[in-house]
């Protein structure tokens, strides 16, 4: 029996050999599956939207992360290693041993300065701890639990941001939960619970 969403096919529902008084199939068998595939295209199409809003919004969320690798990329490792080719063509050009000499000191600190940037982004974007102990004990060894005292907001009303939402979804995708506590002019607190193997952590 196919599963049919507004003219859609979502997928098709098998049946095979009754178990009882069978192994036939009866009229009402039929009507009974057809009644059931019915129901059953309408769950399949809802649980597809959600997976997709949800993979739009987890999206949406990390698009601001993006934006800021490109923007340090830009500002500072790029502009670093731009200046640090300015100045030893200017030396080289110059034929002047000393202001050689001076522009290969600084193309060293400014060199060890750059792969310092790159190192804290790469650190940023996938931490050794994640790869080394998992999710649980590396979130573990960063917090037990986020606080500020910012304006606060209300929890149950609309937000245009999609950080929260980000932080929901990251947080049960591990099969956790998430309290947010804040009102306005009363800061935020953030609470996750997430079960590693074998333990229940908490930060």
């Amino acid at each position: 029996m196919p599963l049919v969403f507004r003219g859609e096919a979502v997928g098709v529902l098998a049946a095979f050999d009754r178990t009882v008084a069978g192994p036939e199939f009866t009229g009402e068998d039929q009507r009974l599956v057809q009644a059931f595939a019915a129901s059953a295209a309408t769950a399949v199409m809802t649980a597809q939207n959600v997976a997709a809003h949800g993979l739009q919004r987890s999206v949406e969320a990390s698009e601001p992360e993006r934006v800021r690798w490109a923007r340090e990329l830009h500002d500072e490792t790029l502009q670093e290693l731009a200046a640090l080719r300015i100045s030893l063509s200017s030396a080289r050009k110059s034929g002047d041993a000393q202001a050689l000499e001076r522009a290969a000191e600084e193309a060293i600190e400014r060199a060890t300065a750059a792969i310092d940037a790159l190192r804290h982004l790469i650190t940023d974007m996938r931490p050794a701890s994640l790869d080394e102990l998992g999710a649980g004990p590396a979130l573990d060894a960063l917090t037990v639990r986020v606080r500020d005292d910012g304006p606060g907001f209300a929890p149950d009303a609309h937000h245009e941001g999609f950080g929260l939402i980000g932080i929901r979804e990251r947080v049960e995708l591990v099969g956790g939960t998430l309290r947010v506590e804040s009102a306005p002019g009363a800061g935020t607190s953030l609470e996750a619970s997430c079960p590693p193997v074998g333990t229940r952590a908490r930060w």
